[in-house]
């Protein structure tokens, strides 16, 4: 393995020349590198795709792609000759530095975008193994919990267990839990959702299965699910995991009735995928959704209409991830 000080990689696009930082400022380029990111660190060999962001007339031209671990000193291809799709996909090099570049430029000659990250050694390891933290966690057994790593902490939402009247006497809870550690847990939020003098417009209601993001330096629950004979349309945030904002207050997302829907955070935006109904809890048209929604407040949201062939409708959907 080669190890060096530094590293450059860098994209370059039609017209001339224009170098960015790692902060990589739109204004200062009508083209701009989003990932790597700043600080980025990615290791020797493993698989990342290359994205950018071009101008909307550049859609059809072809850019060349470089990196260098010299710090620029010199370069070495990553794609003489890619299609200008906004994303390539590359294989890390053996090249270990603190200091890197990737430049991405049009083949036709124009600014260029260049970022700054670092190549770090391989994290690849022979055998996995899980250590079990603590077999007596302080919250109470449930299924469904929303769970997000926010502000450096593990954050456990809400659940479902029908058979726990003590801590879920309406099937779900609206609790919520933090650990730094996954074996002490702290009651950040107790229970408020009890009975029926419960106020769905000062606190969620109690859930599972929802949509659970963090966007924009906040938690987000989207969503819910129909335990209690109704869809739950509401979007709730917060800062602190104790005190939770009623973002669309008055006004339902436009995409339900649904619940067991794909919930992430993309591209400076939250994204709701497919999605169903369930009739047999509460009244509703059994459907199976293969749509896509997206809104940067909660509030507002736009539908996405794919092109031909797309995944079929489903629900049910678990697991959340960005690649």
């Amino acid at each position: 393995m080669r190890f060096s000080l530094a590293c450059v990689c860098l994209v370059f696009f039609s017209g001339t020349c224009v170098s960015l930082s790692a902060d990589a400022s739109a204004a200062a380029s009508q083209w701009v590198v989003s990932s790597p990111g700043a600080e980025a660190r990615w290791s020797v060999g493993s698989l990342h795709y290359i994205t950018w962001k071009a101008p909307e007339n550049s859609t059809g031209s072809r850019v060349r792609i470089e990196y260098s671990t010299d710090s620029g000193a010199s370069w070495k291809a990553v794609a003489d000759n890619a299609r200008n799709t906004g994303r390539h996909l590359w294989k890390v090099p053996d090249s270990v530095s603190t200091n890197c570049l990737l430049r991405i430029a049009p083949l036709e000659g124009g600014p260029t975008a260049q970022v700054r990250f670092s190549i770090i050694p391989s994290q690849e390891v022979p055998n996995y193994q899980w250590v079990n933290v603590t077999a007596k966690a302080a919250y109470a057994p449930r299924d469904g919990a929303g769970a997000l790593v926010f502000k450096g902490l593990m954050w456990l939402l809400g659940g479902w267990n029908p058979n726990d009247k003590v801590y879920f006497p309406r099937i779900c809870n609206n609790e919520v839990w933090s650990s730094a550690d996954g074996a002490r847990w702290t009651l950040v939020k107790p229970n408020t959702f009890l009975d029926d003098r419960f106020d769905s417009n000062s606190d969620w209601e109690g859930r599972h299965t929802a949509g659970y993001v963090v966007y924009r330096g906040k938690m987000w629950i989207v969503g819910g699910d129909a335990n209690q004979g109704h869809y739950q349309n509401d979007v709730w945030n917060s800062e602190d995991g104790k005190n939770w904002n009623h973002v669309n207050k008055g006004r339902d997302v436009p995409w339900g009735p649904r619940v067991l829907h794909y919930t992430l955070a993309f591209d400076d935006k939250i994204w709701v995928m497919g999605g169903q109904t369930i009739p047999q809890i509460a009244p509703e048209e059994e459907v199976f959704y293969r749509d896509v929604w997206h809104t940067t407040d909660g509030v507002h949201w736009v539908r996405v209409q794919p092109a031909e062939p797309y995944w079929s409708a489903r629900g049910m959907i678990g697991g959340n991830v960005v690649f």
